[in-house]
C-alpha cells in the first residue's frame, strides 16, 4: 500500500499533450520503485487529455486543467501541491529510461545527506547519453543540467523560491544557478540514465529574451568564485545568440566588449564566424523552402 506521504512527487506539466502523455504514464507505472505520487498540471488543453487522465485515475494523485502562464507556472503549481520529500519534473514527451530507473535513484545511500540528485539523460536526437558531474562553478558554466535528470528535496524550493515565470524558457537554468552558487546544498551526481527525451524541445529551438537580457547580472551575481575574465569568457554565448538572431549591430558591440575584457580575439573571431556562417546557411535553406512552396 502506498504511504500517505510518498517519498517522491512526479510533476508533469502538460498542454495539448494527450497523444504523448500515455507513453510517459506507462513508463512510470512499470517502475519497480512505487513510492511516488503523480501530479499532472495541465494548461487548459483542448485535446482529450481528460480522457487519458481518467483512464489512469488510479495512478494519478492530482490533476488540474486551467489556464496558466506557461510551463514554469504549471511546475510551480505542482510544487505547491506536492506531498513528497523529493520532487521530480518530467514532460509528457519524455520517458523514464527503464523499469528500474527510480529504484537506482532512490537507494538509501543516494538519499543520505543529499539535497539534489542529478544524473544523465538519453538524447534521442543525438542518440547518446548526456550529463556529467559538476564540482565547481567553472564546471557549472561549461556543462549542462537537464530537468529530466534532476531530483530536488522539497526544502530546496523553500530556500531558493519557486521558478521565476518571467523566464519563459530558462527559469530552470536560473533556479539551478541560484541553487548551486548562492546556497549550500549537497549535490550528488549519479552515473545513471534517468530519462529519454527528444532533444528538439522548446529550449533547443528558441531563445529566452528575458534571460538573455539579465544574463550578465545573473552571472556576475552568482559566479562569485570565478574571475571577471572567466565570467566574460562564459558570456561568449551571449554574443552568439545575437548573431543567430541577426542582431548584427548588437553582436558587433558584444564582440568588441568581450574582446577588450578577455583579450581572446582569436577565439571570439573564430566562433563568431562559425555562427555567422550557420545563420547564413539557415537563411538560404529557409529561402529555398519558401521558393519551393511557392513554385
Amino acid at each position: 500500500m502506498r504511504k500517505e506521504y510518498p517519498l517522491l512527487s512526479i510533476i508533469i506539466p502538460t498542454y495539448n499533450d494527450a497523444t504523448l502523455l500515455e507513453g510517459l504514464l506507462k513508463s512510470i507505472q512499470k517502475q519497480t520503485f512505487q513510492n511516488f505520487e503523480i501530479l499532472i498540471i495541465d494548461g487548459n488543453s483542448d485535446d482529450n487529455i481528460k480522457s487519458i487522465v481518467s483512464s489512469y485515475s488510479k495512478s494519478i494523485s492530482y490533476f488540474v486543467s486551467e489556464t496558466d502562464k506557461g510551463i514554469f507556472d504549471a511546475m510551480n503549481k505542482g510544487v505547491r501541491q506536492a506531498k513528497g520529500q523529493w520532487l521530480y519534473f518530467i514532460g509528457a514527451d519524455d520517458r523514464l529510461f527503464d523499469a528500474r530507473t527510480l529504484e537506482r535513484i532512490f537507494s538509501p545511500e543516494n538519499q543520505a545527506d543529499t539535497d539534489i540528485i542529478y544524473a544523465k539523460v538519453w538524447n534521442n536526437f543525438k542518440k547518446k547519453a548526456e550529463g556529467e558531474a559538476i564540482v565547481n562553478q567553472k564546471d557549472f558554466i561549461q556543462k549542462n543540467l537537464w530537468h529530466q535528470s534532476m531530483f530536488f528535496k522539497s526544502k530546496v524550493f523553500k530556500k531558493v523560491g519557486l521558478y521565476e515565470i518571467k523566464y519563459k524558457i530558462a527559469a530552470d537554468t536560473v533556479f539551478n544557478l541560484k541553487a548551486f552558487c548562492l546556497h549550500h546544498f549537497n549535490w550528488k551526481y549519479l552515473d545513471v540514465i534517468v530519462s529519454s527525451f527528444s532533444g528538439e524541445g522548446i529550449s533547443a529551438q528558441r531563445n529566452d529574451t528575458v534571460y538573455h537580457k539579465n544574463q550578465y547580472a545573473l552571472y556576475f551575481n552568482c559566479f562569485n568564485q570565478l574571475t571577471k575574465k572567466e565570467i566574460y569568457m562564459a558570456l561568449q554565448h551571449h554574443l552568439y545568440v545575437e548573431i543567430k538572431q541577426g542582431k548584427l549591430a548588437d553582436a558587433i558591440a558584444e564582440y568588441l566588449k568581450l574582446g577588450f575584457k578577455t583579450g581572446k580575439w582569436k577565439t571570439l573571431t573564430k566562433n563568431s564566424l562559425h555562427f555567422l556562417k550557420l545563420r547564413l546557411y539557415q537563411k538560404r535553406k529557409a529561402s529555398k523552402i519558401l521558393l519551393t512552396s511557392l513554385g
